[in-house]
């Protein structure tokens, strides 16, 4: 038996003495293995602060002492209001009231309703009340529509925009305390 495969048994031999002790018998002995306290599958709990589709150059300014972030993965719905997280990940279905600092709805993502944020990423579906404070980014194959306001627009090759558009005013481009 090789070293690697070695457990302790009851009496304190080792598997691989088992049949070679003093008297040259095989006396047979209890096995009892020796167990691993459990490891999670993954490396740990994933890093959820900052969107995974942002970058440098979309990433919104902010204190990065307590921050929150809700995911709503591909198969959920959620449905109400949203007021204390910092950052809204849409995968799923969304229908709410929201009011945060940033949001991204992902190509499976859709949003219906009203979002007051100070960035907004979409390369999903958005539908309703949309004030993006700071910045609004409509990524390839994201579509917005309704009422949109926004302090500056992106729109990337493929994204799509329509409804009632207004840019707002420098006095208006600073996010609530």
């Amino acid at each position: 038996m090789s070293p690697q495969s070695t457990a302790q048994l009851q009496d304190g031999k080792h598997s691989s003495d088992v049949g070679s002790d003093s008297n040259g018998g095989g006396g047979a002995a209890a096995y009892r293995p020796t167990v691993e306290k459990p490891r999670p599958i993954y490396g740990g709990t994933p890093d959820l602060s900052v969107p995974r589709n942002s970058d440098k150059r979309h990433a919104a300014t902010t204190d990065d002492d307590e921050q929150s972030t809700l995911v709503v993965g591909t198969k959920v719905r959620l449905k109400g209001e949203i007021g204390s997280c910092d950052t809204l990940i849409v995968q799923g279905q969304v229908e709410a009231k929201l009011t945060n600092r940033h949001m991204e709805v992902s190509e499976t993502g859709r949003f219906i309703g009203e979002a007051s944020v100070d960035t907004a990423h979409i390369a999903g579906d958005f539908e309703g009340t949309l004030v993006a404070r700071r910045l609004l980014v409509v990524e390839a194959g994201g579509s917005v529509s309704g009422d949109i306001q926004y302090g500056r627009l992106i729109i990337e090759e493929g994204g799509s925009i329509s409804g009632t558009i207004g840019v707002i005013g420098d006095g208006a481009n600073k996010s609530p305390k």
